[in-house]
């Protein structure tokens, strides 16, 4: 059987800006879906949270920080989430 289970995540450090990022985006990063649609659908089919609070919004803007993000009931990671210092606009 394995060593670790779901309820002691491996620690990940993503980077972002200093606006954070959409929930969307962290969820592809994290691994947990391929595509930004495919993260979108799990936010819809209401399996992802952050923190153990539901979320519904795909484009929450997540700050940076640690938070704990779960997809489904067995899969989670504890997110170290370091702002770069650079915000990037669209309108730019």
């Amino acid at each position: 059987f394995q060593q670790r289970s779901a309820y002691d995540p491996d620690l990940q450090t993503l980077e972002c800006d200093a606006a954070g990022i959409a929930l969307f985006a962290l969820v592809v990063q994290a691994g947990f879906a391929t595509s930004n649609s495919e993260a979108r659908r799990l936010v819809a089919q209401r399996a992802v949270r952050v923190d153990g609070q539901l979320v519904e919004d795909p484009n929450l803007r997540v700050l940076p920080g640690d938070l704990l993000l779960s997809v489904g009931r067995r899969r989670m990671a504890r997110i170290r989430l370091s702002s770069t210092g650079l915000r990037r606009d669209r309108d730019a």
